[in-house]
């Protein structure tokens, strides 16, 4: 009979806790599995996961696995980015108890010596730490077997630290930060789609809404949602994982979504993000079936074609006046009424339709925001 190993053991867990909690467990994948036997028990600091080979083999299969969720949480939260001169010890019960009281509110059960208490819920680490520390030191809570599991990420600048199998090691505190900025931002896409989307999650969504959106994502996930599909989710679709990005094979899709594209051909919308506009969505097309109408506007709407192939051919621009906002809509409601949504490039500076019968997306070059539909600005990620 062959045993598994620890580190096996503990990918084991980790591929569990992707299956039935992918909001947890997707991120898990940032973190590289260090068995480490100086250890008593885990720990994390935003780069990997350190345990001890004992501590492991001493729990059952759940157990790893709220394990996980909970080095992944403490991450997630930014534990291991927020201490700065605060007393470690207690540091450590503050996020602990934050920690634990998100994963019991998700339905895991956290092991017998593990703080929680109900009173904390809904603080923030820092609330708890301030309270914590207005208790005599006798009187505060013991900590447990968890004693020192949240580590500060620090630079690694020698590219000596743990993750170097990953290429992690040459990451500053702010690299790493920010991927589990957008970790928990395609985490929450990736638990919405499989419909495993966790409760009490706003303080992961408030730490990731920090970053900077990649408004590529944005477009990509209009896209998926207006049309259902079946998934697959293991294997993952490996096309998409240069980009960072974590999506479901498609299995069968359900019919071609149809998209309505409108491109802002005023003079004032400038034509390096037109470009670049153009490339996502006819990577759209090389991505999904779907059927593109593809519309030009300035004063009056012009149809450049229909297409449900990449790439896109060049789209010639002769505009170049003012812009209404609001003729592409009237033009699909005698054209194309059976359009799934409409995603619509432009800089804002127009006269915009007082609603949409459909999902509107609107990519602004510039930091207007439309007063209706999703807007995200393309202007910082050109």
């Amino acid at each position: 009979m062959q045993y598994k190993t620890p580190i096996q053991t503990f990918k084991d867990a980790r591929q569990r806790l992707i299956m039935n909690n992918p909001f947890f467990g997707f991120p898990a994948l940032n973190l590289e599995l260090v068995q480490d036997d100086a250890i008593e028990t885990a720990c994390t600091d935003g780069r990997c996961i350190k345990f001890s080979s004992k501590f492991i083999m001493s729990l059952n299969s759940n157990e790893i696995v709220t394990l996980v969720a909970h080095e992944v949480a403490h991450c997630m939260l930014a534990h291991v980015f927020r201490r700065g001169n605060k007393n470690s010890e207690v540091w450590n019960m503050a996020c602990d108890y934050a920690v634990n009281l998100l994963l019991v509110s998700n339905g895991f059960t956290v092991l017998k010596d593990w703080l929680f208490d109900w009173q904390y819920a809904d603080k923030s680490a820092e609330t708890i730490y301030n309270e914590l520390m207005s208790m005599s030191e006798n009187s505060r809570p013991k900590q447990g077997s968890m004693s020192d599991d949240v580590k500060d990420c620090q630079d690694d600048k020698q590219g000596q630290g743990q993750g170097q199998g990953q290429g992690q090691g040459q990451k500053t505190t702010e690299d790493i930060k920010s991927q589990w900025q957008t970790s928990i931002t395609q985490a929450q896409h990736v638990a919405k789609m499989s419909g495993k989307l966790p409760a009490n999650i706003k303080a992961c969504v408030e730490i990731a809404e920090c970053s900077k959106v990649d408004w590529r994502n944005v477009l990509r996930e209009f896209a998926t949602e207006l049309v259902p599909t079946d998934y697959s989710w293991f294997p993952c679709n490996r096309r998409h994982l240069h980009r960072g990005m974590i999506l479901p094979q498609i299995k069968k899709e359900l019919k071609p979504a149809k998209l309505l594209c409108v491109i802002d051909s005023s003079g004032s919308c400038y034509s390096e993000a037109r470009t670049l506009f153009i490339t996502e969505v006819s990577a759209i097309l090389d991505e999904r079936p779907t059927e593109l109408v593809l519309l030009t506007c300035d004063t009056h709407a012009e149809h450049v074609g229909t297409y449900t192939s990449a790439p896109l051919p060049n789209v010639h621009i002769n505009g170049g006046g003012g812009t209404s906002f609001k003729h592409p809509f009237k033009w699909a409601e005698k054209h194309a009424p059976d359009i799934d949504g409409i995603v619509y490039f432009t800089d804002g500076y127009g006269d915009f339709p007082r609603s949409s019968q459909w999902p509107t997306l609107w990519i602004m070059s510039t930091d207007i925001v439309a007063p209706f539909g999703d807007t995200v600005q393309i202007g910082d990620a050109v």
